[in-house]
């Protein structure tokens, strides 16, 4: 189908952050496009995607442009309205005890109790999640992407993260023990497959603490990184990255040129809760499945677990009757002092 003029008489109000330009460059248009008027003939404008299929829209009407490109229909002609490029976000999720669960190390202290245990996403991974929708929503990306790795039960985690609005979710589907510098080379290779301009990650999960694995994919990808990031701005003309992040003396600013690695602190933002439609609706999204053995990855232990054991039982406190009984006991008694 070969692009034609656009018409002066055709009045498109753009929602989004995409442009209308001249047909003779590219044109761009989305994701949402209400059609305020129809031609001079005052026949009804139809929006079709890819082949000239779909349903007409009606003046006032509103369509999503979800297609690589969508053409614009009256009696005059058609003419091809193709997206603009954007910037894709990548953001890795991970699966771990519920933060509200207390935790049961196993009778034989080789690890922590995960049978009938509520699991959830990592906390640090909701904030990362939450500041990609955030940045995709006020139009400097195009797509957010959730990735996971680890056993069948991942999906329920990338569903999560597709009903908080992610556009897509990517499993790595492996029942080997995962530890940060194999998490690194997976998520090193699912960047070189969907080449984002942004990887985001919780700084740390709750269930080892590592804070390992973003300076580590950083140090693969040999892309700059600004961790503990309790701020984010982008300037997609410089191409670059903003990055305040909390130091003993204060704040420190670092810009760092794009593409970049972000690790999320606390204080970045607040998670939103997935809305019971966007729940449903996740449901019956279709999550790309891959393996290490795909993406060209050796999983192997660089580390042993000795032994898991739980944190000694604190004495039960005392009440003191005057400040001097305090001091001595925390000088002959707590060897504090």
């Amino acid at each position: 189908m070969t692009p034609t003029k656009i018409f002066e008489e055709v009045s498109i109000f753009v929602e989004g952050n995409w442009v209308l330009a001249d047909s003779h460059r590219d044109l761009f248009i989305g994701p949402k496009v209400s059609v305020f008027e129809s031609g001079r003939d005052g026949r009804v404008i139809g929006v079709w995607m890819n082949e000239i299929s779909g349903k007409e829209t009606r003046k006032g009407e509103s369509v999503n442009a979800t297609e690589k490109c969508a053409y614009f229909s009256s009696s005059y002609g058609i003419t091809k309205i193709a997206k603009a490029p954007k910037m894709k976000i990548m953001v890795a999720v991970k699966r771990v005890v519920d933060y509200a669960v207390k935790i049961r190390v196993k009778p034989d202290k080789t690890g922590v109790e995960l049978s009938n245990v509520k699991m959830s996403m990592n906390p640090f991974c909701e904030i990362a999640l939450e500041e990609a929708l955030r940045i995709r929503e006020s139009g400097l990306a195009s797509e957010v992407v959730a990735v996971s790795m680890g056993p069948q039960h991942c999906v329920d985690t990338l569903r999560t993260g597709l009903a908080m609005g992610a556009d897509r979710a990517i499993h790595v589907e492996t029942t080997s023990q995962l530890y940060p510098l194999s998490v690194a080379k997976l998520l090193q290779k699912l960047v070189d497959l969907e080449k984002p301009g942004l990887l985001i990650l919780g700084k740390q999960a709750i269930d080892d603490d590592c804070n390992q694995t973003g300076q580590m994919v950083a140090g693969l990808l040999k892309w700059p990184q600004g961790t503990f990031a309790s701020k984010v701005g982008l300037d997609k003309e410089k191409q670059v990255a903003m990055v305040d992040r909390e130091v003993d003396g204060g704040l420190e600013t670092l810009c760092l040129d794009l593409p970049v690695v972000i690790t999320t602190d606390l204080r970045l933002n607040q998670p939103r809760y997935a809305t019971l439609p966007n729940i449903m609706k996740a449901k019956s999204k279709v999550i790309k499945k891959m393996t290490p053995e795909e993406l060209n990855v050796e999983i192997k232990s660089d580390m042993e677990i000795v032994q898991v054991t739980e944190p000694p039982k604190r004495k039960a406190g005392v009440i003191v009757s005057s400040v001097d009984e305090l001091v001595h006991k925390l000088k002959n008694e707590a060897h504090v002092i």
